[in-house]
């Protein structure tokens, strides 16, 4: 009889949790709402009420699992600074979990003075972002633009499927991540959010070349 308050304080938390909006406050207080069922069915009747034991297991089971869910959606949407920067400036049509997505498919890079980004007339093999640094555009040996920090590099190639239009050389130190186009493209197939995301900035950064 000394337990009989497990009861109680099992009830309390199963109302509790009805009356909270955070789900992850709700789960909590239907674990230990299970917790003080299983105690008080196994110490206080005379013999232990298995059914309400089993199932109460059962429920703590599924409350348990959907916190490590939760736990692992929070952390698909903590960004570096980074990634905070490149969700405000480049991709702020996506959310951020379609962001960490993206970036966890690319590769970041360092790259020297005088590397080429693209040649022209060549199949390009990657979508390039300049990060930070400054890239020159040449046609037909003349060089014709700069590219800075944010613009991408072969987006024209990856959106019509089409050799390079011109060659790009890095003119400083860049730091670029670089997407393979055909694991890109199966990606954007499976998340159209994405794609529509996507090709937003790259119709931006686009529109952004030609007013200057």
């Amino acid at each position: 009889d000394h337990l009989d308050w497990l009861g109680d304080i099992a009830y309390v938390l199963i109302v509790c949790s009805y009356l909270v909006k955070d789900m992850y406050w709700l789960r909590i207080l239907a674990i230990g709402a299970s917790i003080a069922m299983i105690t008080f069915n196994y110490f206080v009747p005379e013999t232990p009420l298995w059914i309400m034991i089993r199932w109460n297991a059962v429920m703590l089971s599924i409350n348990l699992i959907q916190i490590l869910l939760l736990l692992r959606a929070k952390h698909l949407t903590i960004l570096n600074e980074e990634e905070k920067e490149l969700h405000a400036t480049v991709f702020p049509g996506m959310s951020k979990v379609e962001l960490k997505k993206l970036l966890r498919l690319g590769q970041w890079k360092e790259i020297s003075v005088g590397h080429e980004l693209a040649r022209e007339g060549r199949i390009l093999e990657h979508l390039t972002l300049v990060y930070n640094g400054v890239a020159s555009v040449f046609r037909n040996g003349n060089k014709i633009a700069l590219l800075k920090d944010g613009d991408f590099v072969g987006e024209m190639s990856f959106i019509a499927n089409h050799p390079a239009s011109a060659t790009v050389t890095a003119e400083s130190p860049l730091r670029i991540i670089e997407w393979p186009t055909k694991a890109l493209k199966g990606m954007l197939i499976r998340n159209p959010s994405m794609l529509i995301s996507l090709q937003a900035s790259l119709g931006s950064n686009m529109a952004q070349k030609l007013a200057t």
